[in-house]
C-alpha cells in the first residue's frame, strides 16, 4: 500500500497541532516541515498478531442504552435481551381524592427514530438500532427483586456501586409477579395482542387526539368524549396498554408511606421486569436498542370534584383528569440470554469474531518482530502514520446478509483505558456523534467495483502517537484490545463476572477484568480476517520519516 507522504504528513501534523499537548511532538514535526534532509520510508508494512477471545458474562446495569427483543443473527446465532428497571414517582406524596376510576395506564419508550419528509411531503419516521423483522411475545411484570445502588459486600461499607450481570435473567424472572389468575401474571392490557403477544416495532407517529369536556345532568357531571382531532403527536414509540385495575390497587390506592419518597417507592414497588419471548413457528423475531431512561409509565385517572356555590348548593361533578407519572430512571439492568451458532462456539484461528453483548474481543499484539522495533528505534523515525485494517470476511459470506457494526474500537487491553490517540483526537461530526473522532477512525467502509458491487469493507485505525510514544520510550507496548463499538464517546469499562487470564507481551500472568462499556450496549458482530497468509491479512502499516 502507497501513501503520499507530503500529504500525510501535512494533514497528521496539522491534526497534532489542533490537538495535541506533548510538545516534543509539535517541535519535531516543525523541524520536519522546516527540513530539507529528510528521507521518507512511506508504506512499510509490519508484523502484528491477532487472537479471539470470549469474554463470557459482563456487567450489564445501569448501561446508557439497552436492548429488549430477539435477535437471530444468520452467524453469531440468537440472542435473548430482557430487561429490569426501577421507576420513580415523579411527584412524590400525591393526595388522591374520591371515586377514582383508572381510564388508561400506558408505557412508552421512545424508539431510536430518524425523520423524514417523503416525496409528498408527509413527515416519516425510519427506526434506527431495531434488526430483525419478525413479531414476539413481549410481557410486563412487577419485578420483586430490589435493584441496590451501592455493593453489599462485606468489608466493603457500600462504597462501590452494585454489579449485576448480563447472564443473572433467572434472578428476575423467577421472582416477577403481576396479575392473579393468569398463567404467566403479565400485566399487558389482555385485550392488546399487537402490543404484547404478536409485537413489532412501527415507523408510526403517536398521535394525542383532543377530548371534548361535556356536561350533563343537572347537578351536572362532566364527561370527556375522544373526538377526531390530533391535538398533539410524538415520535414513534413502544407504548403498552397495561391492566387498569392493578396499578388502581398498587400504586393509587396504596398507603401513604409507601410514596412519601422515590426511596420508599422502590422499597415497595421495586419496579417493571420486560420479557421477550420466541414466538412459537417463528424463527427469531426482532431487536431494540432504547433509552428507556426516556421512557415512563403513566396512569391516566379521573377523581370527584364537587363545585357548589356561594350558598353551599352542589352545582355539579367536574370529574377532573389526572395522571401518575414514573419515569424509568431508577436503576436498571440488561439481561441476555445467547444460544450461539456451532461455527461461533468453534474458532476458527485464521478469523476474528467480535460480538457485543455476552461476546467477543479480540488481541492485537504490534512489533510482535523485535528486531524490527529495535531498528526503528535505532534508526531515530519519526512516524508520520501508523494504521491497524482489518479486512471484513465478505468473500466466503460468513455474515450472510447481517449488519456489521458501525464501529469497532482499539484500547490498551492491559491497562483497560484509551491509548493516545483517542484521547488526542477532538474531530466531531455535526450530523452523528457516533463519528466523531474520525482521525482515530474504527468506521466501517466499502468498496465498490464499476457495477456498484461492494468488493471490500474494512475499518481503519490511525495509531500514530501511540507507535510514536514506543519509539521515543515513553509508551509500553502493551497488547490492545479490539471490540464493537456502538457510541465511541463512551470510553467507559465494565467488569467481567469471571476474569480472563492471560499473558502481557512481557510474559507477566495478567488478567482481563473489564471490558469496553459501549461493546456491551452494541447486539451486533463482525468476522475479520486475522493472521492469515493472504492479502485480507490484518495489516500494520507505518510510514516514517529519518533524517540522512
Amino acid at each position: 500500500m502507497k501513501y503520499n507522504f507530503l500529504k500525510t504528513l501535512t494533514v497528521v501534523f496539522s491534526f497534532v497541532a489542533l490537538t495535541s499537548c506533548d510538545k516534543d511532538y509539535i517541535t519535531i514535526g516543525g523541524d520536519i516541515i522546516g527540513e530539507e534532509n529528510f528521507n521518507s520510508v512511506p508504506g512499510e508494512e509490519y508484523d502484528v498478531k491477532v487472537y479471539n477471545k470470549k469474554i463470557g458474562p459482563v456487567q450489564s446495569n445501569n448501561l446508557p442504552i439497552n436492548q429488549i427483543g430477539i435477535y437471530n443473527n444468520p452467524f453469531f446465532g440468537k440472542t435473548e435481551a430482557n430487561f429490569v428497571t426501577q421507576l420513580d414517582l415523579v411527584d412524590v406524596n400525591p393526595t388522591f381524592g374520591e371515586e377514582i376510576v383508572v381510564d388508561s395506564v400506558v408505557m412508552t419508550i421512545p424508539y431510536v427514530s430518524k425523520k423524514k419528509t417523503n416525496a409528498a411531503g408527509k413527515t416519516e419516521y425510519e427506526l434506527l438500532d431495531t434488526h430483525g423483522s419478525n413479531a414476539f411475545d413481549l410481557g410486563v411484570y412487577r419485578n420483586n427483586y430490589e435493584i441496590l445502588s451501592l455493593s453489599p459486600v462485606p468489608g466493603d461499607n457500600f462504597q462501590t456501586g452494585a454489579r449485576y450481570y448480563s447472564n443473572q435473567d433467572d434472578t428476575f424472572n423467577n421472582v416477577k409477579s403481576g396479575l392473579e389468575n393468569v398463567s404467566d401474571y403479565r400485566l399487558n392490557d389482555a385485550g392488546s395482542n399487537f402490543e404484547n403477544t404478536n409485537f413489532l416495532a412501527s415507523n408510526k407517529e403517536i398521535k394525542f387526539y383532543k377530548y371534548e369536556e361535556k356536561k350533563i345532568g343537572t347537578p351536572y357531571v362532566v364527561t370527556y368524549e375522544k373526538t377526531t382531532t390530533v391535538e398533539s403527536t410524538i415520535a414513534p414509540a413502544m407504548r403498552l396498554h397495561l391492566n387498569k385495575d392493578y396499578f388502581l390497587n398498587s400504586i393509587i390506592k396504596a398507603s401513604k408511606d409507601k410514596l412519601e419518597t422515590n426511596t420508599a417507592f422502590k422499597k415497595y414497588f421495586k419496579g417493571l421486569y420486560i420479557q421477550a419471548k420466541e414466538k412459537a413457528n417463528v424463527t427469531g423475531g426482532s431487536l431494540m436498542s432504547l433509552d428507556f431512561k426516556k421512557g415512563n409509565v403513566t396512569i391516566y385517572y379521573k377523581e370527584d370534584k364537587i363545585v357548589k356555590d356561594k350558598n353551599d348548593v352542589v352545582l355539579g361533578n367536574d370529574r377532573p383528569r389526572k395522571t401518575v407519572v414514573m419515569n424509568m430512571t431508577g436503576n436498571c439492568v440488561n439481561l441476555f440470554k445467547d444460544t450461539p451458532s456451532n461455527e461461533y462456539q468453534n474458532f476458527n484461528p485464521e478469523y476474528l469474531y467480535l460480538k457485543g453483548g455476552e461476546g467477543s474481543i479480540a488481541y492485537v499484539d504490534l512489533f510482535t518482530d523485535a528486531a524490527k522495533l529495535a531498528y526503528l528505534k535505532s534508526k531515530n523515525a519519526l512516524v508520520t502514520e501508523a494504521s491497524l485494517i482489518f479486512t471484513v470476511n465478505i468473500e466466503e459470506g460468513k455474515m450472510k446478509n447481517a449488519p456489521n457494526p458501525l464501529r469497532l474500537y482499539l484500547y490498551d487491553l492491559e491497562n483497560e483505558k484509551t491509548i493516545s490517540d483517542y484521547n488526542f483526537d477532538e474531530t466531531k461530526n455535526s450530523s452523528d456523534a457516533k463519528r466523531n473522532k474520525y482521525v482515530f477512525d474504527g468506521i466501517l467502509k466499502e468498496e465498490k467495483n464499476s457495477a456498484g458491487e461492494v468488493t471490500k469493507r474494512y475499518y481503519k485505525f490511525r495509531i500514530t502517537d501511540f507507535v510514536n510514544r514506543i519509539l521515543k520510550g515513553t509508551q509500553t507496548n502493551v497488547r490492545l484490545g479490539l471490540a464493537v463499538c456502538e457510541n465511541i464517546n463512551d470510553a467507559g469499562m465494565l467488569f467481567l463476572e469471571t476474569p480472563v487470564d492471560y499473558q502481557n507481551l512481557s510474559g507477566e500472568n495478567k488478567q482481563i477484568k473489564k471490558i469496553p462499556r459501549s461493546s456491551v450496549y452494541n447486539p451486533l458482530g463482525t468476522v475479520l480476517y486475522g493472521n492469515t497468509a493472504d492479502d485480507n491479512r490484518v495489516k500494520f502499516i507505518i510510514n516514517y520519516a529519518t533524517k540522512n
